[in-house]
């Protein structure tokens, strides 16, 4: 799974230093987050890019959770649900 091009606009907007996409496969589901050491914002005043990425999440069956604070980066956290694969499908 790559980031999606809400999530990089959403890095970029917080100027951040290092921002570090970490795909993390996990029994029957898919984990990505995504953290950088930016400005970070304050969760109450969030846009339509996090909004819309949680109701894109939603209508997979996954959902989205993000850790911020002004001055201290944010963590975006995207889970969704996958079958499993045989051994042998696994290339």
């Amino acid at each position: 799974m790559l980031p999606t091009r809400g999530s990089l606009v959403i890095i970029y907007w917080l100027a951040a230093a290092e921002p570090t996409p970490t795909p993390t496969p996990q029994y029957c589901k898919q984990t990505l987050t995504i953290s950088d050491t930016g400005r970070g914002f304050d969760p109450a005043t969030t846009g339509t890019g996090l909004t819309n990425m949680t109701d894109r999440l939603s209508a997979i069956d996954g959902y989205l959770d993000f850790d911020t604070a002004p001055g201290g980066g944010t963590r975006i956290t995207a889970v969704i649900a996958t079958p499993l694969q045989p051994a042998s499908a696994v290339p």
